[in-house]
């Protein structure tokens, strides 16, 4: 086990100079250099326990930091930036984080690709949690990459490694010189761990690495890698190599190396295999090989138009020219990001220790505040805590709505993968286990990335903050453009801060990017950074938010007119649901240019009667919260004039209608659709043999909307101290939608109290 953390020195944390910014936790010292970049300079541990770490006896780290390689051989380097911006981000008495930013450079100042990174350390540990995030500011065409990783160079000569397999240490000494030991995660079932150089030689393979590597000399240094099998290929090495390309000075000692992409790439799949159709939509060529390529590769675009083009149940998938945007996409503005941790120790510490330290790491535990007080403050206005007790078969379904996805989705269909893992599909097809490949990869469009921080909120349920987590980790690397487009003109697809639609076949590859739009989803990060502290979560919300100022928004007051006269008004959603995450974010950072926005977008956009636009059911509401956030920041009444009319010309959905009983008190908002409610709660599968237990309407992204209205409405309820009951209005079983979902397991749902009336059409 690892040493019981000893009181924080009296200084503060973290002493910034001109030079340096030195982390000081009571135990250990790192020093991070301000102009040249290279992760940690150096770093002492307080090995005897004196209570100080200062003497050069014990400096354990000197220096390397992140750096990627091109396919021609040429080396990138952070140390490299003389323009690196390197600042104290948070400071407390407990934690502080550094945080710097700049390029990637060569030896000869070629600059290619951009990097953040995020060091955090608590006081009474010598644990650090580092945060990188590489941002591809170039496509392909200009250099793929060959390996991309962060270098950690001891101060110590290590005599030993260790690293995990399948729960499993195994160790060995450090290799000669000219040679390395890696383990290699290069699919989400299997690891190898070889020797490198002239060795060339396999000494186990397994399925999972357990995310960790140790070098020890009387010092011990591990590092941990977080999702290092579900989002695959990664690798960690032991290298000896001197000859090798590297940023670290004589003299030489063996380093400990994390490779967001693998140093030792390889086919990992066959074509055959890849091409199938309950695997194309995971992308696998672009988790594969020695070099990393986004751009889809020929055959894929065949395979797809073939199943697009031949009779079968794919046919006509592809009217929205997904393939066509596919083919055109490239990598640039995605990012990479790798959390992990490096903890310096002495030797003795156990193999088991550190296997746990890894664990600890993996699933980061999170202190929250009682849910019930989160509901009371206001902070997502009238949002009901989680109450099984009062509301038992609604709480059921959202408990298992997004963790039950992972379970039967996820997990069960291998959805892993650093470019797909813990994304959600348009809808999934359990007749045949794969997802529909019409808009295959959601990424944000129904604003699920926040939904999951919405009912952690709500519930403090670990396995929703895993999801969220998983989910939000995603969306930051490929639904957000991360990189302005060299050469390209203000506006869709080339400001940094825009937001990826879900129409193209890669997460990445939609030509609809917009920081504005429908399928804007900001808050998934203010949501993340307000719960948990996450500064990655807080810069990409701000990012976000001055790609829209760059944009910009126009709108004027609208003349009255007839009702059909307003019924060609399609562009509502484009408008309404940016406000509602732009008031949030208002709320948190209180920039007065944010007014500014909110004034062009609404002086317009509430002259409109919502009842006579097209799609008034949908459009207007297309955001299930925007209507609470902007009411709740400016009282306007146009917001309750606009929806007493909608509600009157005869549409609802549980968030609207929770919202209207707050402000007019009118109970028959919450009646009248009581039974419809009461029979949504019901559309949980519950089967334990099954596969799809726990299925619910997370599976299809559209209908999963339902999941962040249902907590306002169970609030208002509360509120309005109505029991939720069946009524007599009925709705009809399944979905026309989603039928197939909900009629193809063999067994009807246990225990649910219509079983009866699954794939029924039932009088309403």
């Amino acid at each position: 086990m690892r040493a019981t953390p000893r009181p924080a020195p009296a200084s503060t944390l973290a002493v910034v100079g001109d030079d340096t910014v030195t982390l000081d936790t009571g135990v250990a010292r790192f020093v991070i250099d301000r102009h040249h970049f290279d992760g940690i300079s150096a770093a002492w541990l307080d090995q005897n326990e004196d209570g100080s770490s200062t003497g050069d006896g014990e400096r354990v780290l000197a220096g390397g930091g992140p750096f990627w390689m091109r396919e021609d051989g040429v080396r990138f380097g952070a140390v490299y930036d003389d323009d690196v911006e390197v600042n104290v981000e948070e400071q407390g008495p407990l934690r502080a984080t550094v945080r710097a930013r700049g390029w990637y450079e060569s030896a000869d100042g070629e600059r290619q690709h951009r990097f953040a990174t995020y060091v955090t350390a608590t006081s009474g540990s010598a644990e650090l949690d580092v945060v990188h995030r590489t941002i591809l500011t170039h496509p392909e065409s200009a250099g793929r990459v060959a390996d991309l990783g962060w270098e950690w160079s001891p101060s110590i000569t290590a005599e030993t490694w260790r690293v995990g397999i399948d729960g499993e240490a195994v160790s060995g000494p450090v290799p000669a010189q000219g040679e390395s030991v890696y383990l290699h995660q290069y699919r989400a079932d299997a690891v190898r761990l070889r020797r490198g150089g002239a060795a060339n030689a396999e000494i186990a393979a397994g399925v999972r690495a357990d995310g960790w590597a140790s070098i020890d000399a009387d010092v011990g240094i591990t590092v941990a890698l977080r999702d290092i099998w579900q989002r695959f290929p990664k690798e960690l090495e032991i290298t000896n190599d001197p000859t090798a390309p590297g940023l670290v000075e004589e003299p030489w000692r063996p380093q400990l190396v994390i490779h967001a992409w693998p140093k030792h790439g390889l086919d990992a799949f066959s074509q055959s295999e890849e091409l199938r159709r309950d695997e194309i939509a995971k992308l696998r060529w672009a988790h594969e090989g020695a070099l990393m390529d986004l751009r889809a590769p020929q055959v894929y675009l065949d395979e797809l138009q073939r199943l697009a083009t031949d009779p079968g149940p794919d046919q006509h998938w592809d009217v929205e020219q997904q393939i066509a945007q596919a083919d055109a996409a490239t990598g640039q503005g995605v990012a990479i990001t790798t959390r992990f941790a490096i903890w310096l120790h002495p030797a003795s510490v156990s193999a088991a220790a550190r296997a746990e330290f890894a664990s600890l790491h993996q699933h980061d535990p999170h202190a929250l505040v009682e849910p019930q007080w989160l509901a009371d403050s206001g902070v997502e206005e009238r949002l009901a805590a989680r109450e099984p007790a009062r509301y038992p078969q609604v709480e059921a379904l959202l408990d298992r709505s997004y963790p039950a996805y992972h379970d039967y989705v996820v997990d069960a269909a291998g959805e892993y993968g650093m470019w797909i893992y813990a994304n959600v599909h348009n809808s999934w097809y359990a007749d045949r286990d794969v997802p529909s490949l019409h808009r295959v990869w959601q990424v944000s469009h129904y604003r699920n990335v926040f939904a999951g921080w919405l009912h952690y909120q709500r519930s403090g349920l670990p396995g929703m903050l895993s999801w969220a987590r998983a989910n939000t980790d995603l969306y930051a690397d490929v639904g957000i453009v991360s990189h302005d487009l060299d050469g390209s003109a203000l506006g869709q697809g080339g400001t940094k801060g825009s937001i990826y639609h879900c129409k193209g076949f890669m997460p990445w590859a939609s030509a609809e990017v917009a920081p504005a739009a429908h399928w804007t989803d900001a808050t998934a990060f203010t949501a993340r950074y307000l719960l948990s502290g996450d500064l990655l979560s807080r810069d990409l919300y701000r990012m976000w938010h001055d790609g829209w100022q760059r944009w910009g928004a126009a709108s004027n007051h609208q003349t009255p007119k007839s009702c059909a006269e307003w019924s060609n008004v399609t562009y509502l959603r484009e408008h309404l649901t940016p406000l509602g995450e732009l008031v949030r974010v208002y709320q948190v950072e209180h920039d007065p240019q944010a007014l500014l926005l909110m004034h062009e977008i609404t002086r317009g956009a509430l002259d409109i009667p919502f009842e006579c636009t097209l799609e008034p059911s949908s459009f207007p509401v297309f955001h299930d919260h925007w209507y609470w956030r902007y009411w709740e920041q400016t009282r306007d009444p146009r917001v309750r004039t606009r929806f007493i009319d909608w509600a009157a010309a005869g549409y609802d959905n549980p968030s609207i209608n929770a919202f209207l009983y707050h402000i007019t008190g009118e109970t028959a908002h919450l009646t009248e659709i009581m039974p419809l409610f009461y029979d949504d709660a019901r559309l949980l599968y519950q089967d334990p043999q099954s596969r799809y237990d726990g299925y619910t309407v997370a599976q299809n992204n559209s209908q999963a909307r339902w999941l962040q209205q249902a907590p306002y409405y169970l609030q208002a309820l509360t509120d309005a101290d109505l029991l939720l009951t069946r009524g007599t209005r009925r709705s009809v079983y399944p979905y026309t939608n989603a039928g197939h979902n909900w009629t193809n397991e063999p067994r009807p749902p246990a225990g649910w109290p219509n079983a009866a009336l699954v794939g029924a059409r039932c009088a309403r």
